[in-house]
């Protein structure tokens, strides 16, 4: 198991800079995801990791070992990319012990080593067909195994399931959490699939512009972005102007409400309440003072059947709340709903 730091890395391609003094601690065994858009910087710095890249500035430590000017082949790192790239003349069997046999390795630990790695994948009664005899989860796994029959000090993979469909691309995410944790290896994981992220990772690096916008737990990064940004690119929200007016109080739009101002001073500000967090209540006039909290009346103004939710925009007065429920909610246009928002589903963003 080895640590892995980043230290102010940075990578500069002619007049454009593709990654902006990164710092990130990645400790022994963690599952790391780099997060973010196309052209973000996170497939960059995941070819600075394997020593494809050369850093313009900045370091990286295994261990606290400085490996930045350390060729790939000395890295002793794993990547996989979506591209599957195993030799298409070789069986299941020899793709996988390709790695052990340009190193040396003799043939008798070769065979016990790839009988381990096949079994850990789930994939030995394969070991005799070709590439492409197998579906692209089976295909997968085998560019999985090659990589790992290694034993590399750190898993790096470049949206692995990028071009898996999408039952497949659930199933092969669940293996691959499972088999990281069994293995105890670190690993790192680029992708631009939130649902991706936050289902694998230990924490998620979110990326903009080749900086670091956030990093944190999933529930960290969705439930309390810092900023708007990160707020908006990791799911649907109600994002809407308010002024802090002390600890765990603001003026929004909606009236008064308690939020969660994680520390933000007084003053205007920006505050935002995810979709689902939004509760339909029913009206009650014998309610405690506790339940009355962020309580708000509103008419339905718009329904959209999504299949697992049913959206609906509220209008709160002069302003309009998206909100999902479970679609077996009954709701109509023109119903006035009461709706109840907690306080730690509401959040203060940075500016």
């Amino acid at each position: 198991m080895t640590q892995l730091r980043l230290t102010d890395l940075s990578k500069e391609f002619s007049d454009q800079v593709a990654v902006r003094a990164v710092n990130l601690s990645i400790e022994a065994a963690e599952f790391i995801v780099l997060l973010g858009p196309s052209g973000c910087g996170k497939t960059t710095t995941l070819r600075m990791i394997s020593g494809l890249e050369t850093p313009s500035a900045g370091a990286i430590l295994f261990d606290g070992e400085d490996m930045t000017s350390v060729p790939v082949q000395h890295r002793h790192v794993g990547l996989v990319s979506q591209r599957f790239n195993l030799f298409p003349h070789m069986r299941v069997y020899d793709n996988v012990a390709f790695g052990l046999s340009v190193r040396g390795i003799p043939a008798s630990k070769i065979k016990a080593q790839v009988h381990d790695m096949l079994e850990a994948v789930q994939l030995s009664e394969y070991a005799d067909r070709f590439p492409s005899q197998l579906s692209g989860g089976q295909m997968q796994r085998v560019a999985i195994a090659r990589t790992l029959v290694t034993c590399p000090k750190v898993l790096l993979l470049d949206e692995p399931f990028a071009s898996l469909d999408t039952s497949l691309r659930t199933e092969m995410r669940s293996f691959l959490k499972q088999l990281q944790r069994d293995m105890g290896m670190t690993t790192v994981l680029v992708t631009h699939d939130q649902v991706e992220a936050m289902d694998l990772a230990d924490r998620i690096a979110v990326m903009f512009d080749g900086e670091l916008a956030q990093l944190g737990t999933p529930q960290q990064v969705y439930h309390h972005p810092k900023s708007e940004r990160v707020a908006r690119f990791m799911g649907h929200s109600n994002i809407f102007e308010c002024t802090v007016l002390a600890e765990e109080k603001i003026e929004t739009p909606f009236g008064p409400l308690d939020a969660s101002t994680n520390g933000a001073a007084a003053g205007r500000s920006r505050a935002m309440v995810r979709y689902e967090a939004i509760e339909l209540v029913e009206p009650s006039d014998h309610s405690s003072a506790q339940c009355q909290i962020n309580r708000l009346s509103g008419t339905v103004e718009a329904v959209e059947f999504l299949g697992a939710v049913t959206r609906c925009a509220v209008q709160v007065g002069a302003h309009r709340l998206v909100m999902d429920q479970p679609s077996t909610s009954v709701l109509e246009v023109g119903q006035p709903v009461n709706l109840q928002i907690h306080r730690d589903h509401i959040g203060v963003l940075s500016r």
